[in-house]
């Protein structure tokens, strides 16, 4: 269900604009922070100071993907690979 290639491709284009949209509100949240049309207090400035922080957004979601493709090519290479010990 999880490991089939349909849901794959579904989970790259997930990912994809999973990552386009976070980078892309979490840039905003940071210009509407430093031009003060967001109050600071609720935002961490270690996340929410540096442009350049928003892309850690995109690289998260990428993270969680490379880590799907990992355990679906390890199902599918497991698949593939003969008996090495027949059953008897």
């Amino acid at each position: 269900m999880f490991f089939t290639e349909k849901f794959k491709s579904r989970f790259e284009l997930l990912t994809l604009y999973f990552g386009i949209s976070t980078f892309i509100i979490h840039a905003a949240i940071i210009f509407f922070l430093k031009w003060g049309w967001l109050d600071s207090t609720y935002f961490p400035k270690n996340l929410f100071g540096n442009p350049f922080s928003a892309l850690f957004s995109p690289f998260s979601s990428l993270l969680v993907y490379e880590v799907y493709l990992l355990i679906y090519l390890f199902i599918t290479c497991v698949k593939a690979t003969p008996k090495v010990f027949p059953s008897s």
